[in-house]
């Protein structure tokens, strides 16, 4: 009983301490693609937005192959705050592997092998990684470490379709799902790729990185030819002995010498950018491209590339293994750190990293043709009935007038408010939902699947409660304007939702990507699991399509007169 109370009082302490954290992740949000006003691809953060001036660049370390007790050590809690302590790192890179590798090690008496014969111990080092970065506040890359992905698609399914539905409601997390592909035609990781982000989008609309030929060296190859879906990021590796960032390689000789005709790692990578496309530096090393070697000349060179393009960057690596591109010297451990002349280096360029961070508190500016919510990417729908598109600029904020028609029942207070309980909101609406303060950006999605939208003055415009069925927002009056912790048990569940429903008199089903409405002629909204409006139908009797939606969770509100029914949809 001691051992078990002991347990609950850390993870009480650990929860406090998490929840005090304010990083990068409370800064800029969620991480999202997007082009400048050049149609220069880049990255940002859903806190503020696509718009000049507001790129995301965030710099961290890459753990190493999770097949060696030398790197085993960091996989852990305090290995991750350690190096967000010592060396301020914003993200942290987890690199898994995939297949049956297995380099005769041991931790902790545990033979060493990769996802194919050891699953549940390389789930559980994910887990444990995954869940410190969401604890430090710091952005986390559940990466697919694997050369030959494109034969694994099944395992690569299973395993991201149940990371995604566990971690993919937090910010913090980023999908890689092919580390450096072999000299392989673009075709074919494309087509890997495509399976495995239709598998994450079940769950998440979070980023994810895709690789590409010859060890992440041509993000240029996805030009004119991208993987389907949105939110999706192109990598690019390097290695500052062995790779150039800007010209060609006839005049630049690798760490052995050798020159040949082709563009620059670096020109290639700016190649894909000028075309829209992001980029992402996920691995990178201050070495040669085998891991070996001391730090060259170019790693200067190459910071200033990265800086000069806003690229974000991850390590190589985050371990104490025996070769030249490691950061930490022998002797180390998760809870303190000694460094190698690599390591010193990637240190000094992450000191320039902030030291402290404010919490997103502003409305974000999307760029409606960018934004991976934005209505602008869903197309008319074929159908027969009167639709209307919701404009761009709803998609990124609540018309007022859905604003005025928010019921001032739902009693949210403004952050400037003098009546908020708990204290100050700091410049965010206290929800009486939760009893938190909630950030008032015009859609998040809580911890527990939960949904909100608020506009600028704390008018609540969607609340759906993922815990027991609870949904209003614009032109539904709730079940009950009291469904707030502490009232009836009828109240605060789904009941007397479901009796809003079952008196509706008409009936509605999604069959695929068709909806039917039968029973009465009805204006359909259709909203993102982050409130925010994805498509209008007006007048719709019968059937309508919804194919212009890429696959995902929605939030459907059908208004008939009266009546109101809301339906929480997934699109397959």
């Amino acid at each position: 009983m001691k051992h078990i109370i002991g347990s609950l009082t850390l993870a009480t302490c650990m929860s406090a301490y998490a929840a005090s954290v304010v990083g990068p992740v409370s800064q800029y949000g969620q991480l999202i693609t997007g082009k400048n006003s050049s149609g220069k691809g880049q990255i940002y953060g859903s806190c503020e937005g696509v718009k000049d001036g507001k790129e995301v660049q965030v710099r961290g370390m890459s753990l190493y192959w999770s097949l060696i007790p030398e790197a085993v050590e960091y996989w852990s809690a305090a290995g991750v705050s350690t190096m967000v302590k010592d060396m301020k790192i914003q993200i942290v890179r987890a690199a898994m592997a995939t297949g049956d590798e297995y380099w005769n090690s041991s931790w902790e008496g545990h033979k060493l092998q990769g996802y194919q014969n050891d699953p549940d111990f390389q789930k559980n080092l994910m887990n444990t990684v995954v869940q410190a970065a969401i604890d430090n506040d710091i952005y986390v890359i559940i990466d697919w470490h694997s050369h030959v992905a494109h034969t694994q698609t099944a395992s690569a399914k299973q395993f991201f379709g149940e990371m995604a539905q566990k971690w993919g409601k937090y910010d913090n997390v980023i999908f890689e799902v092919f580390n450096e592909p072999q000299d392989i035609s673009w075709d074919l990781i494309k087509n890997y790729a495509n399976e495995i982000v239709a598998e994450i989008r079940k769950y998440s609309d979070n980023l994810i990185l895709v690789g590409n030929r010859k060890w992440d060296q041509n993000p240029s190859d996805a030009i004119g030819s991208e993987v389907t879906g949105s939110n999706v990021a192109y990598t690019m590796h390097y290695y500052a002995n062995s790779h150039c960032y800007e010209g060609s390689h006839s005049t630049f000789a690798d760490h052995n010498g050798q020159t040949w005709d082709e563009d620059c790692e670096g020109t290639k990578t700016v190649k894909a950018m000028n075309a829209g496309l992001s980029v992402f530096v996920s691995e990178w090393g201050t070495g040669n491209s085998d891991g070996k070697g001391t730090p060259g000349s170019n790693n200067a060179g190459w910071q200033t590339f990265l800086n000069t393009h806003k690229l974000s960057w991850a390590n190589w690596s985050a371990s104490h293994f025996d070769e030249g591109t490691a950061a930490f010297a022998n002797g180390s451990n998760k809870n303190a750190l000694q460094y190698t002349a690599s390591g010193s280096l990637v240190k000094g360029y992450l000191a320039s990293n902030p030291t402290s961070y404010t919490k997103c508190s502003t409305t974000p500016s999307v760029n409606p043709g960018n934004d991976t919510k934005s209505s602008s990417s869903v197309q008319q729908p074929a159908s027969s009935s009167s639709v209307n598109p919701v404009s761009s600029s709803s998609a990124a904020t609540v018309s007022s007038s859905s604003q005025q028609q928010a019921s001032s029942s739902n009693s949210v207070q403004p952050a400037s408010s003098n009546s908020q309980q708990n204290g100050s909101c700091d410049g965010q609406c206290y929800d009486k939902f939760t009893g938190k303060c909630v950030a008032y950006y015009n859609g998040i999605q809580a911890s527990d699947g939960s949904s909100y939208a608020y506009d600028n003055t704390c008018k609540l415009t969607i609340h759906y409660d993922a815990g027991n069925g609870f949904f209003d927002g614009p032109g539904i009056t709730p079940s009950s304007s009291s469904a707030v912790p502490g009232n009836t048990p009828e109240s605060s569940s789904a009941t007397l939702a479901l009796k809003d429903v079952a008196s509706a008199n008409f009936n509605v089903s999604v069959h695929g990507k068709m909806l039917q409405i039968s029973g009465a002629t009805a204006n359909v909204d259709v909203f993102d699991m982050q409130g925010r409006p994805m498509m209008s139908l007006r007048n719709i009797s019968g059937t309508a399509s919804l194919e212009a939606l890429s696959n995902g969770k929605y939030i459907v509100r059908i208004k008939a007169g009266s009546k109101s029914m809301v339906k929480h949809i997934a699109l397959k």
